[in-house]
């Protein structure tokens, strides 16, 4: 059964953004398809849906661990502050910054990847 994840970018961004995250974690060996954009329903009143986060769907056994590293790159390629919210089906969630993501050397960013990966596959079989 696939698990599924939400992620939401923090603060200020656009739409352009959010494709780029989509298309960046689509491309990745092992995730491909796996995220999509998603509207939420407005309940201030206002006409239409924002797209506001990109689901992702992930299998079990191990998927999480490529995406980890998927959005640690993606966020260190920005040159402007970006943070991310994921979302696991639980409630739990999950953030990131390019603020502590860009300082961290070789070795820091491989114990970072390891705690994401684990944190995104909690309960995963």
């Amino acid at each position: 059964m696939a698990h599924r994840l939400e992620i939401r970018l923090q603060g200020s961004h656009s739409i352009d953004e959010l494709v780029s995250l989509q298309d960046y974690i689509n491309a990745e060996h092992g995730l491909r398809a796996a995220a999509k954009l998603e509207r939420q329903a407005t309940t201030d009143g206002s006409l239409g849906a924002v797209v506001d986060l990109v689901a992702v769907a992930l299998s079990p056994g191990g998927v999480a661990a490529i995406l980890a590293p998927a959005l640690i790159t993606w966020i260190r390629q920005h040159r402007s502050k970006v943070s991310l919210c994921i979302k696991k089906e639980d409630g739990s969630e999950v953030e990131l910054s390019a603020d502590r993501i860009k300082a961290v050397d070789v070795e820091q960013l491989r114990k970072l990847v390891a705690e994401i990966s684990e944190a995104l596959a909690d309960g995963d079989s």
